[in-house]
């Protein structure tokens, strides 16, 4: 049956049937010693994997609260509700949190250093107008055409 076997599929079945079947001399095959560790060692492999799986957990933390402080950040900048999940991520913290430069550039659009925020400042297209002088123009202009329409009509 073997040499059917390996005559159809080649020496590929020869090598899957020497790794399934147990070694010609006796020996079983978990019995090596090159793969085994000392309890030394294994005890510090442990422990590296331990210290690598905290580190992950802080870095994740870190970066859950750095986003919750991005969201709160949004939600002010653009007057929303706030979220209760954030709000108690942000307490556990203490608001102890820096968002990173990239970051915070994205959340201080169109804001300067020392300056409230614009209620045009939502339009970053249009330039820098006075609201004064801006309304004074508008005041004239209707003046304007309340004169040339009481020229114009005799009735009023």
């Amino acid at each position: 049956m073997s040499s059917l076997v390996k005559l159809a599929f080649g020496d590929s079945v020869g090598q899957l049937v020497c790794c399934v079947s147990p070694p010609s001399d006796g020996k079983t095959a978990g019995a090596s010693k090159a793969g085994k560790l000392s309890r030394k060692d294994y005890r510090r492999h442990l422990q590296a994997l331990e210290e690598e799986k905290k580190k992950r957990d802080e870095d994740f933390a870190r970066k859950k609260v750095e986003r919750a402080a991005m969201r709160s950040h949004l939600r002010q900048k653009y007057q929303l509700g706030q979220n209760e999940t954030d709000t108690r991520q942000l307490k556990a913290v203490k608001g102890r949190v820096d968002l990173p430069e990239d970051l915070a550039a994205i959340v201080n659009v169109g804001r300067t250093a020392g300056t409230a925020p614009r209620l045009l400042g939502a339009f970053p297209g249009l330039p820098e107008t006075n609201l004064t002088e801006l309304t004074n123009t508008a005041q004239a202009a209707i003046n304007q055409l309340r004169q040339t329409t009481e020229r114009q009509c005799a009735l009023m």
